[in-house]
């Protein structure tokens, strides 16, 4: 931890406890995951967190990717009311931790990951317990299809349907050459989840035209709320 790390991360354990900050988004930029633990505790219900975030994902899904948040991280209460996670860093999140989660907004590493686990969270959409605007989840266990859609009717979409979504060419360059294709789920209200799926990942995306920004790729990601300047390394 270099001096001016140091010295922010003194001043924050000065603070008591019940201070709590005011913002859309904590962003940090840290080598040191104890800085993410320190600075989480301050987060009120309802803020995003964005660790690392200028990482790019793609291809960063190896076996040998180091981790950065252990396991006892996603066991914060604070990080379940956190209305978005985003992270280019591997975790040792897994599927009982995930769908706990009630981020709108997901970007995360989690090598303990299963295509259950995934199945659970879209069963949570389904069910209309929890609310999706894009979740995308990186070097996750090798995905399998019949687990991850099970119980539910998928169907093939057109490079037409996901235009009516967003009108945009450039955010379905890669549908002609996608070997998994892309697939839509209906709730009972008639929203569409959008599901793409890799050997590695998956993307969960909201299908309300207009209704955000993103990129169903995994270099494109872009959903970000406005961010907050907290010092030097952290925003």
């Amino acid at each position: 931890m270099d001096s001016k790390a140091e010295e922010i991360a003194r001043a924050v354990r000065e603070e008591p406890v019940t201070t709590k900050f005011s913002c859309e988004l904590l962003r940090i930029y840290t080598n040191d995951p104890a800085m993410v633990i320190l600075f989480s505790r301050f987060l009120q219900p309802g803020c995003g967190l964005a660790v690392n975030d200028n990482i790019s994902v793609f291809p960063m899904f190896l076996e040998d990717s180091e981790t950065f948040l252990g396991k006892d991280f996603f066991n914060l209460n604070q990080i379940y009311k956190l209305q978005s996670l985003t992270t280019g860093e591997m975790t040792e999140i897994n599927d009982e931790q995930v769908v706990q989660l009630r981020c709108h907004t997901l970007r995360i590493g989690g090598r303990f990951i299963t295509s259950s686990g995934i199945n659970r969270i879209i069963k949570q959409w389904f069910e209309g317990c929890r609310d999706i605007s894009h979740i995308l989840l990186f070097g996750v266990q090798a995905v399998v299809e019949d687990e991850l859609f099970h119980g539910f009717e998928k169907q093939a979409l057109s490079r037409e349907q996901l235009l009516e979504i967003e009108d945009n060419e450039d955010r379905w360059r890669s549908y002609d050459n996608h070997p998994r294709g892309y697939y839509g789920l209906w709730n009972s209200s008639g929203t569409m989840l959008v599901v793409v799926c890799g050997e590695r990942y998956c993307s969960l995306i909201k299908g309300d035209p207009g209704s955000y920004r993103y990129s169903p790729l995994l270099w494109g990601y872009s959903i970000l709320p406005p961010v907050v300047d907290y010092g030097s390394g952290i925003q």
